[in-house]
């Protein structure tokens, strides 16, 4: 049987990721539905992830050629003599990738988790002077 509410609000997340600013792309996402709270102030990019009971050792960070993966394994609720009528928290894994921007340095991002939210900071490189080249004519 399909959930109808559960397919609302997948839809509304879908429409609205279409609206977000084009910085963050998502490329992939794998398992249910693991919101992302994204902000930014002066010094870069804020994302919160919701990792209740995950450990440290359970979530990679990984950046390259401008796709930054996020992945965190949960671990296994293991409930004996019970028969799961709908299991919505737990996926074993929960994979989310974004397209990052140019502007920022990936050498500094940072990871955490803090009473079960993954936070990761994304840094802005250090705004370069532009350079001014005469042109010669001969």
């Amino acid at each position: 049987m399909m959930n109808v509410f559960y397919e609302l609000e997948r839809m509304k997340h879908l429409m609205n990721s279409l609206l977000d600013t084009p910085f963050f792309w998502e490329e992939v996402r794998e398992g249910r539905l693991n919101y992302a709270n994204i902000y930014e102030n002066e010094s870069g990019y804020m994302i919160q992830m919701l990792a209740p009971g995950v450990k440290k050792e359970n979530v990679e960070v990984n950046y390259e050629n401008d796709l930054l993966t996020i992945t965190i394994h949960k671990p296994e609720e293991k409930m004996e003599d019970v028969r799961w009528i709908r299991r919505e928290r737990l996926q074993p894994v929960e994979t989310r990738s974004y397209r990052l921007s140019a502007d920022l340095d990936p050498t500094k991002i940072e990871a955490k988790l803090v009473d079960g939210v993954l936070l990761v900071f994304l840094p802005r490189r250090a705004q370069r002077e532009t350079k001014k080249i005469d042109v010669k004519v001969k």
